[in-house]
């Protein structure tokens, strides 16, 4: 059974309220999936992410107390996705 993961490249731009992620496929470094969480540490927050196309994976308000809060969201959600819609299918 193959990694559904393997080959994926994942790239993370973080600033002092947001972070923003891109998912690539490793071989030709295609764009897989994007997306942000913003306003951390401010109250308001939200998590996006879209494929390739730009069609909405998921979009949700939620608290972002600090970037440690912000990067365990992106990393479960990747985690959640690796068998199915988002990463590897």
């Amino acid at each position: 059974m193959s990694d559904p993961s393997a080959g994926l490249i994942l790239t993370v731009n973080s600033g002092s309220s947001s972070i923003k992620a891109a998912l690539y496929r490793g071989d030709g470094e295609a764009l897989f999936a994007r997306g942000q969480l913003d306003r951390i540490g401010l109250g308001g927050g939200r998590f996006q992410m879209s494929d390739a196309s730009g069609q909405s994976l998921e979009d949700r308000p939620l608290e972002l107390p600090d970037h440690d809060a912000a990067l365990r969201v992106l990393f479960d959600w990747l985690q959640g996705r690796q068998g199915g819609d988002a990463i590897g299918a």
